[in-house]
């Protein structure tokens, strides 16, 4: 789209074109919404990204967690692990 002070003119996209549904922030997240469109993604303060197998963002919570080890479950997710339950 080409915009001026009084008007808008459309023009076909390519077809590659990725589009989104709201406005796109600098210098801030974005994960894939399929179909060639993008979405802003916001994690929230002391968080830790993860992606799937399949490469799905997600995010692990730190706020209020405290003395946990990163590491994994028996399925091999991403998970906070009390220090307390470590065997030695």
């Amino acid at each position: 789209m080409i915009r001026t002070k009084s008007r808008v003119y459309g023009e076909t996209n390519d077809p590659n074109t990725v589009e989104s549904s709201g406005t796109i922030t600098v210098n801030k997240w974005l994960r894939g919404g399929g179909n060639k469109t993008i979405s802003g993604f916001t994690p929230g303060a002391n968080h830790i990204l993860i992606t799937t197998g399949t490469g799905t963002i997600s995010s692990i919570s730190l706020v209020g967690q405290f003395n946990k080890l990163i590491g994994t479950d028996e399925d091999g997710n991403i998970v906070l692990i009390d220090r307390g339950e470590i065997d030695d």
